[in-house]
Formats: C-alpha cells, structure tokens, sequence
C-alpha cells in the first residue's frame, strides 16, 4: 500500500479549479496569508497525462504580484510532492509496491527566478488512486546558504526571496497512465 504522510505546505489564499476551492486547494490554502511571489509554469503547456516511468521535464519561474519573473539573490530549494485527491489530501510517497514514488530531479534549485525540473518521473498509475488523478505541487522549500561576496561598486540588487513569502504552484487533475495507447504512439512517430 502507499505510504502516507501528513502535508506539510505553507498556507495561502483559496484558490482552485475556475475560482473553486478544492482538493489540495481546500486544505492548503484555506486559511488567508499574504503571499509577495508565486511559483508558475514558465510554460502553460504541462502534460495532461504523464506516463509511469517515463521522464518529463518542466519549468516554473517565481514572479511577482504583476506577473514579471523576479530574479533571486539567495538560493531557494524547491521540490515536488504528489498528493491525493481524496479529501483531506495525503502526500504518496511510495507507490503500491513499497518503492519511492517520485524518482529524477524532483528537488532544485531556483536560479535567478527559474526552477528546471529535468527528467522527472512517477511510477505509479493514478488509476490505482481514489478519484484516479493526483494533484502534483512544486513548493519552495528553504532557502540554502549562499557565500556573500565582499561587496563591490557593481552590488547585487535582486533581492533576497523568503521562501514562505512565495505561494506553491498546484497542478490537478494529472493523470499517470501506464503506456501510450496506439493513437498517441502513431501521432509521436510522425512527429
């Protein structure tokens, strides 16, 4: 059976699913805090479906409230966790078969505002889950010493990102199938 821990996320403002709060968002953010920055896909186009064992690669960036990409001095460790849908959410951590869920790059560092998750992979199907989807967040989560250099005429000005000052990214609804079905893999071979 999966193995289950308890959430350990920051607490932000409801959001959700066309301005519903739900599922992660429900237990995650239920509770107003101010967030200065948060965590989105550099690029909208996330997969809907992931395959097990099969890597994917994404990026997020840390912007501010009007939307522009905040470069940070300090470096901030983000990573992914994978949740339940069921209500309240359980982080997995393995998947059936006792092994650790979340294999690759699954923890980064953000560098001048850009998270790089590289060859990330799940290895379990969703369709063993309740609901059969898992909602997937990238969090920051600390900020990792950095060597200040004496300082010079040309001074750093990006500034110092606390980590609990940046709202984590939530993707629901993702769906972990076991293999690409014959119409997938004929439209990737032409590709």
């Amino acid at each position: 059976m999966n193995e289950i821990k308890t959430p350990t996320l920051p607490v932000g403002h409801p959001i959700g699913e066309r301005g519903k709060v739900n599922g992660i968002n429900r237990e995650f953010f239920s509770r107003a805090t101010t967030y200065e920055y948060q965590m989105i896909l550099e690029n909208e186009l996330f997969p809907k479906s992931l395959f097990r064992d099969r890597n994917f690669s994404f990026k997020v960036c840390i912007v501010d409230q009007e939307g522009r990409t905040v470069e940070n001095k300090n470096k901030v460790l983000a990573k992914i966790q994978l949740f339940t849908a069921e209500h309240p959410p359980k982080q997995l951590v393995t998947n059936t078969a006792g092994k650790t869920i979340l294999r690759g790059n699954y923890e980064t560092t953000v560098n001048k505002g850009v998270a790089s998750f590289e060859k990330v992979r799940i290895s379990e199907v969703t369709s063993h889950l309740p609901r059969g989807w898992i909602s997937m967040v990238i969090s920051p989560v600390e900020s990792l010493p950095t060597a200040h250099p004496p300082e010079t005429e040309g001074e750093d000005l990006r500034p110092f990102i606390d980590p609990t000052k940046i709202k984590p990214l939530v993707l629901e609804r993702v769906l972990v199938k076991a293999k690409k079905d014959s119409l997938q893999k004929t439209q990737t071979a032409r590709q």
